[in-house]
This record gives C-alpha cells, structure tokens and sequence, in this order.
C-alpha cells in the first residue's frame, strides 16, 4: 500500500509548485520539489499507509487524530495542496462508508441527533472562545463588506444583515432555531428591543446561554429552550434560522424546514441562513459528516423549494459566484483579515506568516467554493385568506 500511497503524492506534487517531503514507516521517504519544505508528512505506522491509500483524504485525518501520522511545517499549505490536487474527493470507499455513517447516525431519532450535536458542540466554551469573534461567538460565516477587517465585525455583519432581512421592530417575538452561544439573541435584543427565544439541541451551550441571559440587563427579554430543531415550541412574529439545515440529515431537512414553517405567526418573516451545493445529487462531504456535523448533510439548489410546498412565500437569494462565496465563508481576497481565522485556530510559534499563508491558498478556496455556496432564504408565512395573493418579498 506504500507504493499507492507515493504514487498519489507524485501525481499531487507533479502539479504543485509546493514543495514537500513524505517518510514512510519503514525509513524510506519521498521528496517532491527542491527543499526547502513547507512541510513535511510522517507515516509512523504501516496501517496509516493502508489508510490513506483505500480512503484518502479521510484515511489521512483519521491516522492524524490517532497520532499515526505527523505533519510538521506550515498547515496552511497542506490544505492549499489538498484543496489544488481535489485530494479531498470522495472514493467509492469513502462513499459506502459514509453512506454507512448516515445510517448508522442517522438523525431520525432525536437521541441520536443529540448525541451528534453533543459530539461536536459539546466541548465547551472555554475551546471555542479561543478562535471564535468576541463576544458574539458565532459559527457560522462571516459577511466581509467592504471596509471589514476583523472577524469580529464580519460576525457583526453577518447578525445585523439578518435583523434588517426579517425587518425587526421594537416588541415583536423572535425564536433563534439553533442559537449557539447566544450571539444573535443577545445582538437582536439590545440593538432592536425584541425578544428572543434561543433552541439548541446541544445542552451545554443551552447551559451556557442561560448563564449568560441569567448575568444580562436584557435577561426579561431573552430565553432558552432545549429542543430538537424539529419541535414547534410556539408562534412568533419573526423566525431566524442559520447555520440549521445543513445539520438536519439527508431525510429530515423537509421535516426541520416544517418545523421552522409552523413557527410563524400569519404573515411573519423568516430568514433562513444555510450552506448549499449547487448539484440536484451529490454524496456528503465526507470529512465534514464524520467530524463535525455528525449525520449532516447539505442541501441542493437544484432541488424544489420546500417553503413554496409549505404554503410560504420565498424569496431565495445565493452566492453564485466563487468571490462572493470566498467573502461569505473566509474573508476578503485582497485583505490581511484573511489571516485571523487561521490565527485562532494554530499557535503563533507555527503559523510561518499566516497572514501570507491565508492569501496563498485564496486560490485554492475559490474553487472549493465554487462547488457550494452560500443559501439566504426569506420566507413569509400567509394567512388562510391571503396565501395566493401575498407581495413579493423586496
């Protein structure tokens, strides 16, 4: 399988002006380019090799996080050639395993939904508060306008681009499908006098989010409920959803888009936030299922629009170009701020220049993202009376 292993490497770094070694767990190693490396990969076990060569990228990661494998140098780099070389896409193995993982983690019973978010959302706030914006904490990707230079004003971007979608006024009720850590819920109260109630199925960061309403001067304003994103915990005036379906599952997202239909009053707004992929069918993005949104999987735009089937009036709008997709999801091409994100997430000693590192692999991420994109809907639920004749949403 070592032979496999290398083969592949020779194919990536033939077309690749990176430069970089592969040793092997027998002592032999593989150098492509001229050193100096940018980085250098270790096999330390032969089982890694048999990994890597029959499921790829995820064979990789998994001897990664089973300390099988080293990776030394600039990390950023690594992700630009896997990103290049199309390293990241499925084989036919990866395809039934992960077909296999949906089945088995299936979110169709609710135990095992909590369960994947817990997996993941879980690991509390003192993690995610070191790579996350302060103090909104957002998941989700950032809205980089012009001007913007920080994470934490994109997350702030972001926030407030919603409440002025769904036209926010003084009093109206509000639910947050999905909240997280609050950030939207604690933003809309103070900037727009609404109230807010929060969901998460994740009942660490609903612990944490009542600690935080709990210590607020906003705390008679705001809530939070553990519940399935599936659970219609009452009516409200306006419906915020982001981030949420792109963790429903293959088969649940029409029942998670009902949920989120039936938590309108007649004739609210909603918007509904959520990464897509542009084909009618495509497998899962495997790395993604497995690691980090357990079971998830992200919806299409090819595919009929389920709010028109729920009686709404939608109006859908999407990144379709690779640019403004970059800006939705990383930041800016031509500015420094693409290099915070990878500042929170890798220690300073082994950045290597992260700022030049994220400009490099600018590249890289826009024909990534050229296969997804970012989905903004809004919707508005009719009264009986008015279902065929509602205005268009501007």
């Amino acid at each position: 399988m070592k032979a496999a292993v290398t083969a592949r490497f020779m194919a990536i770094g033939a077309r690749s002006p990176i430069s970089f070694s592969v040793s092997y767990a027998d002592g032999t190693r593989y150098q492509s380019g001229l050193p100096p490396n940018q980085f250098d990969i270790r096999f330390k076990t032969r089982q890694s090799h048999w990994r890597t060569a029959l499921y790829g990228h995820i064979g990789l990661l998994e001897a990664y996080f089973d300390e099988a494998l080293e990776i030394d140098g600039d990390l950023t780099a690594v992700f630009r050639l896997g990103l290049e070389s199309a390293f990241d896409t499925p084989n036919s193995l990866v395809d039934i395993r992960n077909r296999w993982h949906e089945f088995r983690f299936s979110n169709a019973d609710r135990t095992i939904a909590k369960q994947n978010a817990r997996f993941h959302y879980a690991l509390g706030h003192a993690f995610y508060h070191q790579w996350l914006d302060d103090p909104l904490m957002m998941y989700t990707c950032g809205y980089w306008k012009e001007g913007t230079t920080t994470l934490e004003e994109a997350q702030r971007n972001k926030v407030e681009h919603v409440c002025r979608k769904v036209r926010l006024k003084p009093g109206e009720t509000v639910v947050d499908i999905g909240c997280g850590f609050g950030g939207f819920m604690f933003h809309a109260a103070e900037r727009h006098g609404v109230q807010v109630t929060g969901t998460n199925i994740t009942t660490e960061q609903v612990q944490d989010v009542a600690e935080g309403i709990a210590k607020s001067p906003l705390r008679e304003r705001l809530r939070v409920v553990d519940a399935d994103f599936r659970e219609v915990i009452g009516q409200f005036d306006k419906v915020v959803s982001i981030g949420v379906l792109e963790h429903a599952g293959r088969d649940q997202i029409d029942e998670v888009v009902r949920a989120h239909a039936d938590s309108l009053k007649a004739r609210a707004l909603a918007c509904c936030i959520s990464s897509a992929i542009r084909a009618r069918i495509r497998p899962n993005f495997s790395f993604v299922a497995m690691f980090f949104q357990v079971a998830g999987f992200l919806p299409s735009l090819k595919c009929s629009n389920p709010w028109t089937a729920m009686g709404c009036r939608s109006s859908i709008s999407k990144t379709c170009d690779d640019t403004t997709c970059l800006r939705w999801n990383i930041g800016p091409a031509d500015s420094n701020a693409i290099g915070q994100p990878f500042k929170r997430l890798i220690p300073s000693d082994s950045m290597n220049g992260s700022i030049a590192s994220g400009a490099r692999i600018c590249g890289a991420a826009r024909r990534c993202f050229a296969r997804r994109t970012a989905l903004r809907i809004c919707f508005r639920s009719p009264s009986a009376k008015d279902r065929l004749r509602l205005p268009p949403i501007q």
